[in-house]
């Protein structure tokens, strides 16, 4: 087990990622739990991803606001499903069996967000994190670091949530 996270494997509950606190504050570059979406990396940071699970049928709502693609049943709590596919204009696709949806918490509330993969736990020095000001400050981009596979683009989920739309390929946004 890393010591950097704790991770619970629960069956039927998905697996619970906790940054692990010691008695100071923890540094801002890290951890973060790394994902794949569309050929690309991308993280968030570990404190705000409440767990990952498998991805199952999402249940439509009746003329979703942008972005949102229905709700999904976690054990009783009604989460909203968001659509980061198009909003990073990416192609839609079908979720297949590999996928996973990640439970993130912006503010005060949970919302899911679909990934191709959930790649690792990751926990760079905070001097190997680029700010945003130095690769993309748009598209709620806090920053970027190397891995041995590429570069994975840190993500800010509650900036990234209140960005306009960014049009998708042969489209237009919400």
């Amino acid at each position: 087990m890393d010591p950097q996270r704790d991770e619970v494997d629960r069956p039927g509950h998905g697996v619970a990622v906790r940054p692990v606190r010691s008695g100071r504050e923890m540094d801002r570059a890290g951890p973060f739990v790394v994902f794949g979406l569309g050929g690309e990396c991308f993280a968030l940071h570990a404190e705000v991803v409440d767990r990952v699970v498998r991805a199952v049928e999402v249940t439509p709502v009746p003329e979703p606001p942008p972005f949102f693609t229905g709700v999904l049943d976690l054990h009783g709590d009604l989460l909203p499903v968001f659509d980061v596919r198009s909003r990073f204009g990416l192609e839609a696709r079908e979720t297949r069996l590999s996928d996973r949806f990640v439970v993130v918490k912006a503010g005060n509330r949970r919302l899911v967000v679909p990934v191709d993969e959930v790649v690792d736990v990751s926990a760079p020095e905070i001097g190997d994190v680029a700010p945003a000001a130095q690769i993309h400050a748009g598209l709620g981009i806090e920053g970027a670091y190397r891995r041995e596979d590429g570069v994975v683009l840190v993500w800010d989920i509650s900036r990234f949530l209140a960005l306009p739309a960014v049009p998708a390929p042969g489209g237009s946004a919400g």
